[in-house]
């Protein structure tokens, strides 16, 4: 009989490069979920009554909670208002950079004794800071969870009320939506959005 062939040698696996890439690179990157405000138990400021209208807290989010403290152009958090009351029937929180005037757009919308959540991507102050005022009254909670650095393709604006159904404000009908209805919002050289090169 002929002699059993000799087993292949077992091939060396390849080598593993090691990810050198920085992770601050992408247009956003996911920090850990950390609470930077919680009106309700004086987290990052020193009352525990909800915020009430004309009042304006201002939040330190550079060089917190994985957020760097340098080259920061915005961050995402999730915004929750509980305990709330409405001011002639509306409510909501407006989030945006302190050293800006505050603008007349809304980030988290309330009904009386609601609670709300939603995510905000908001530019950051030269100085790191983000601000929350109300129009009618709320507790805040606001826990940050990404940011985005500057230079990677984020161009913030400031914010700016595009368009309302009601009064038809934006170049849109002054409609109720609903339905098969589609709204479209022309976008592109308006409120400070370049008239070309937005992906």
């Amino acid at each position: 009989p002929s002699p059993a062939p000799e087993p292949e040698p077992t091939p060396e696996p390849a080598p593993v490069e090691p990810d050198t890439a920085d992770p601050w690179s992408a247009p956003i990157t996911a920090v850990s979920p950390d609470r930077l405000l919680d009106t309700r138990s004086a987290i990052g400021i020193d009352r525990v009554t909800p915020l009430t209208h004309s009042e304006r807290i201002e939040v330190v989010v550079a060089g917190r909670a994985g957020v760097p403290a340098t080259g920061v152009s915005a961050v995402s958090l999730n915004v929750t208002a509980t305990s709330t009351s409405t001011r002639g029937g509306f409510g909501y929180i407006t989030v945006y950079p302190c050293t800006a005037t505050v603008p007349d757009t809304s980030s988290v919308n309330f009904a009386d004794g609601a609670t709300v959540a939603n995510s905000v991507l908001t530019p950051l102050s030269a100085d790191g800071t983000v601000c929350f005022t109300v129009y009618g009254s709320a507790h805040i909670i606001a826990d940050v969870n990404g940011a985005v650095m500057a230079n990677n393709g984020f161009e913030p604006v400031t914010p700016t009320r595009r368009a309302d159904t009601r009064s038809g404000l934006g170049d849109v009908p002054a409609v109720r939506v609903g339905g098969d209805y589609i709204l479209e919002i022309p976008m592109l050289g308006r409120s400070g959005v370049p008239s070309d090169g937005v992906d």
